[in-house]
């Protein structure tokens, strides 16, 4: 017989007060919400790309996306490297329990997930934006959004040309967006919107 502390642990017995709930569903541990937690957790690490951060944990940009976009569950090797690199832990990659990070990684992954929530149209009056261009001009144009983002004029006017805008400026926009009453879909950061899945 098998000791107790080997047997699968079922986490849908424990109050889902308890645990962080991704929006994927019940299953705290499928594939779409460990994908959407590792998603998360590059926003927080604030790494623009997922080629990126793929780079940074040692790995190929091509299995990287295949955790991301739910088409492979992430390695224990892998998720370890993480856990190693960003003092993540297994908890938090495979069953989404945020009170296992440092408090302030968690407060980041918060963060994102507010900023989230603040580029989903919130009432009748919030005007969505289509394009980087609409996004730029809403913030008062090339050189406003240079200075409010921290960037040069010339890289904000090739987001214009490019049409997308860099995934590390997703926070700090949105939440201004939201401010103003407007929002824009997350891809136009190149990133998946969150209310398609």
């Amino acid at each position: 017989m098998m000791p107790s502390y080997y047997q699968r642990f079922d986490v849908k017995k424990i109050p889902q007060l308890f645990l962080y709930h991704s929006g994927m569903g019940d299953d705290l541990e499928s594939l779409e919400a460990i994908a959407e937690r590792l998603e998360l957790t590059r926003l927080a690490l604030n790494f623009v790309s997922q080629a990126e951060l793929a780079s940074a944990a040692r790995m190929s940009r091509q299995r990287w996306n295949k955790f991301v976009t739910a088409r492979d569950r992430i390695s224990v090797d892998a998720a370890l490297q993480l856990c190693r690199q960003y003092g993540l832990s297994l908890d938090w990659i495979y069953r989404g329990d945020l009170n296992t990070l440092p408090s302030q990684f968690a407060k980041q992954i918060e963060a994102v997930k507010a900023a989230q929530k603040g580029a989903r149209p919130r009432n009748d009056r919030t005007i969505e934006l289509h394009s980087a261009t609409d996004v730029i001009d809403v913030l008062g144009g090339t050189r406003a959004t240079a200075r409010f983002t921290g960037r040069r004029d010339q890289a904000v006017s090739n987001w214009r040309a490019n049409g997308r805008l860099p995934a590390d400026t997703y926070l700090v926009i949105t939440q201004e967006l939201g401010r103003l009453g407007y929002y824009a879909r997350a891809s136009l950061w190149g990133m998946h919107d969150p209310e398609l899945y």
